[in-house]
This record gives C-alpha cells, sequence and structure tokens, in this order.
C-alpha cells in the first residue's frame, strides 16, 4: 500500500517524479469627515529625553543557543580556526576512502528510487550517507534512528510528518485538516492524465496500467535511457521541472522542482511543528553581535 518509498528521477528537463511516501491582508483605517484647521502647536518632550528611548538595533542582540555555541567556539579557537578546519576536512577525507566499500554495499543495497536520488549520471562519487549518519552519530545529533529510515527508505512525501527536533510548534492550521488517500487518487489521476494528453511528458518508471498509455525509453534524453519498474506499492505522480540558477562562480546550476502542488500530493500532509527560518534580521543581530570581535560581514 501507500508508503513504501518514494522515487525521484534524474530528469532535468521534466518528466513525472513518483512519490508514494511523504514527499495577510492589512487594514486602512481612515475618516470620511473634513479634516479638522490645525490647532495650536503643543509641547512636546524636551530633545534631551530623547536618549531615553534608544533605537532597538542599539540594544544587545539575543541569538539562539546554536549561535551562541558557535560564538563562543569561535572566540575560544579563533587563532587556530584555519588549521582546525583543514584538519576536520583531511579528517573526512580520510573517513570517506575507509568507508568506501561500505558506502558501495550500502547504495547497492537500495531500491532503485533511493539509488537514483543519491546517484545521478552526472555526478559519478555518490552521496556518501553512511558517512554522513556516522558523522552525525559522533555529534550526538537527536533523532538519529528515524532519520536514518528516512534516508535510507526514502522521506515521508504524503501523510503524516515525523516531527523535526528541536522545531516550534505550528500556530496555524494549515496541515491540521489533510486530505484523505482517497481523495488523492482521485485528484492525482485527473492530473497525471492531463499532463499525458497535453504535454511533452518523459519518465523513468514504467507507468501505471491504470493509465493505460504507451511508454518507451529515450536514448537521447538523460536520465530516461530505460524504463524501470515504479516501487512496491500505490504510487502516485508529479511533473518535475527544471530551475536555472546562477551559482556563486557566475556558472549555471539547474536544479529539479515538483509540481507537488497541483499533484495533490501537498493537501495530505499534516504537521505540527515548523522548520526554522532565518530572515535578514536575524543576520543583522549575528552581524552586530561579530563586530566587536573584528568580524565584518
Amino acid at each position: 500500500g501507500a508508503g513504501e518509498s518514494t522515487a525521484h528521477l534524474d530528469d532535468r528537463l521534466g518528466g513525472f517524479t513518483l512519490a508514494t511516501r511523504r514527499p495577510g491582508h492589512g487594514t486602512y483605517t481612515g475618516s470620511t469627515r473634513r479634516p479638522r484647521r490645525p490647532g495650536a502647536p503643543r509641547r512636546g518632550p524636551a530633545l534631551a529625553t530623547l536618549g531615553d528611548h534608544p533605537a532597538p538595533i542599539a540594544g544587545h542582540a539575543i541569538l539562539e543557543p546554536a549561535w551562541e555555541e558557535g560564538l563562543e567556539i569561535r572566540r575560544r579557537w579563533r587563532h587556530d580556526l584555519a588549521r582546525i578546519r583543514r584538519e576536520v576536512v583531511d579528517e573526512v577525507k580520510l573517513l570517506i576512502e575507509e568507508r568506501a566499500e561500505e558506502t558501495a554495499a550500502w547504495i547497492g543495497a537500495r531500491a532503485h528510487a533511493v539509488r537514483a536520488t543519491y546517484s545521478t549520471p552526472d555526478k559519478p562519487a555518490v552521496t556518501q550517507i553512511p558517512v554522513l549518519l556516522e558523522l552525525l552519530r559522533r555529534l550526538n545529533y537527536p533523532d538519529l534512528p528515524n532519520l536514518t529510515a528516512d534516508l535510507t527508505d526514502g522521506f515521508d512525501m504524503i501523510g503524516a510528518l515525523r516531527p523535526g527536533p528541536g522545531w516550534r510548534k505550528r500556530t496555524d492550521d494549515r496541515y491540521k485538516y489533510p486530505a484523505s488517500l482517497d481523495t488523492l487518487r482521485q485528484v492525482n489521476a485527473d492530473y497525471v492524465r492531463r499532463k499525458v494528453a497535453t504535454a511533452n511528458t518523459t519518465s523513468t518508471p514504467r507507468p501505471p496500467a491504470w493509465l493505460k498509455t504507451n511508454a518507451s525509453a529515450l536514448p537521447w534524453a538523460l536520465g530516461a535511457t530505460e524504463l524501470v519498474e515504479p516501487p512496491p506499492g500505490e504510487a502516485f505522480l508529479a511533473a518535475s521541472f527544471a530551475i536555472i540558477q546562477i551559482d556563486e562562480n557566475g556558472e549555471i546550476k539547474i536544479r529539479r522542482g515538483e509540481d507537488w502542488r497541483r499533484s495533490g500530493h501537498n493537501t495530505t500532509i499534516s504537521a505540527d511543528d515548523v522548520p526554522t527560518h532565518h530572515f535578514i534580521g536575524a543576520f543583522v543581530d549575528l552581524a552586530r553581535r561579530m563586530a566587536p570581535d573584528g568580524v565584518i560581514l
């Protein structure tokens, strides 16, 4: 049934992504009456009292605990940070070499959908998941068993999402009333039929039988050179699309997005927490705290 695996395609130019697991207006206040004539000016507070009301930015910036710890570590080791960074990078490289056989065996034991996520034709080296999990274990990362399961079997794309460690509880009802799987089946099937009928689509997994369409491999298309069987259980499809960006070196970077909203996947999500988002004010506070140490961001 649903909830077995997630399939991601290495298809930058479009196609279908299979997923059997999770992938205010302001108010204006006014008056229609004519304004009164200006009265006599009132005496305001003396200018000397302006100092009693400093701007908020002039106060001591309070950071979240993780950033406070990072600043303390930097102050303690500031004269040795360059050496420490080099040694950490060297140790990670050594760990990758030592675990090369383990990583190869691990990726070989994964389902095709998971392997396609961690190894693509344009990236010969696979993602070092066993090394990542070992580093997180050494750092006492909370909730490591659940993260290990997600990285091994696939993240949930529909249904209830696991709480994130340290995430704040939601204060809205956005994901409180998810749609049912029966609703998703109908919405997703209609969505897929429209896409197949009106668009030039490519897909690595073989289409489900209910779609009643013929499919063939595309030897000239990266990531669609062969058809593979979809993951076991019920599968729901979403179109993927290219997102073109420019990286820090001025080079074109292409990543893939998925149309989870129109495909119906997002309507099934239920979650009671929200990840931390850092807005510009948080980085301004960080810069203010680092400035006394002689660091200019």
